[in-house]
C-alpha cells in the first residue's frame, strides 16, 4: 500500500483538506487561543521566507482579529511581564490609525504618550512619504520612554517605511 502524499509543511493532504475545511466554517473562535494549526505552517513558512531569508528560526506567531486587537494584546502583554507598567511613558509615532492614538490612553493602561510626529513630502508622481526629523526622534532619548510603537506599513496611508533618501 502506497503512503498517503504529504507535502511541504509535514502534513498530508487529506489531513491537511479536513483542517482547513473545518477552518473556512469558523466556528472554531475563541478556540484555539492561537492560530489554527491549518494556518500557522504555511504562515510561519511565509514569514520564514519574507522576512528571515529561510534563515531556520524558531518563532511562534499570534494572529490576531485586526491591529486594534493586536495592540491591546501587545500592552496587556508587556503589563502583564513587568516589562511596562500603567502610567509609563511611552512613544508613539505618528501618522496612525486614529483609534490607535486613543488605545494607549484607556484607563487600563493610561500611558504618558509622547508623539513622534513624521513630516509628510509628496513626491513625484503623486507618491506621499513621511520622514522623521531628527527633534522628534530626539524625543526618545528622554529616559522615561520605556517603549516606542510604531504601524509599519503605516495604518491608514499604508506607507511603509524606508530609508532616508
Amino acid at each position: 500500500m502506497a503512503a498517503a502524499p504529504v507535502d511541504q509543511l509535514g502534513e498530508s493532504f487529506a489531513g491537511w483538506l479536513t483542517q482547513a475545511c473545518d477552518a473556512i466554517i469558523g466556528d472554531n473562535y475563541p478556540a484555539p487561543v492561537r492560530c489554527l494549526k491549518v494556518a500557522e505552517q504555511p504562515l510561519k513558512a511565509y514569514l520564514s521566507r519574507e522576512l528571515f531569508q529561510n534563515r531556520q528560526l524558531d518563532f511562534d506567531v499570534f494572529p490576531t482579529e485586526g491591529g486594534t486587537a493586536g495592540i491591546c494584546y501587545l500592552f496587556d502583554t508587556l503589563m502583564h511581564t513587568g516589562l511596562l507598567d500603567a502610567g509609563n511613558r511611552i512613544a508613539l509615532f505618528l501618522p496612525t490609525f486614529a483609534p490607535y492614538l486613543e488605545l494607549p490612553t484607556l484607563p487600563h493602561y493610561h500611558f504618558d504618550v509622547v508623539k513622534i510626529r513624521a513630516h509628510q513630502v509628496q513626491e513625484a508622481g503623486g507618491r506621499t512619504s513621511y520622514w522623521y526629523a531628527d527633534e522628534e526622534l530626539a524625543k526618545l532619548r528622554d529616559p522615561r520612554v520605556k517603549a516606542a510603537f510604531i504601524v509599519n506599513p503605516s495604518n491608514p496611508t499604508a506607507n511603509a517605511m524606508r530609508r532616508r533618501r
